[in-house]
């Protein structure tokens, strides 16, 4: 996944934007029943995340939610949930790419947040 910024910043200063698979054409949403987080094909304003920074000199963020209020984690096999609150599954770097936008990368396992075709 790349994340594109659009032009919107929360009162709290956060940064909001999609967070997208330009390779897939896919967003990350995040289930409003079950919390799941999961792709899709829509541009929705449940597909919006707010990107917040936990410490500043280090460069670590973490990902909520913006219409569920939900964190973005991901465990050591690479599964990708959502969770209420922030703990060390939920912390997040972003890396610049060079093919434009910003990699995600799990600060506690060292891995890339990614997509295939089917999500």
């Amino acid at each position: 996944f790349h994340f594109f910024l659009d032009s919107s910043r929360s009162s709290l200063g956060a940064m909001m934007c999609y967070i997208s698979s330009p390779q897939h054409n896919r967003r990350l949403s995040c289930n409003w029943w079950t919390g799941a987080a999961f792709s899709t094909f829509n541009r929705e304003g449940w597909e919006r995340w707010r990107i917040i920074d936990i410490d500043v000199g280090d460069g670590v963020v973490s990902i909520q939610s913006v219409d569920r209020g939900r964190c973005l984690g991901s465990n050591a096999e690479g599964h990708v949930f959502t969770h209420h609150e922030v703990g060390f599954q939920e912390k997040w770097r972003l890396e610049k790419s060079p093919h434009g936008g910003f990699f995600i990368k799990s600060v506690q396992h060292g891995k890339q947040l990614a997509c295939n075709a089917e999500g």
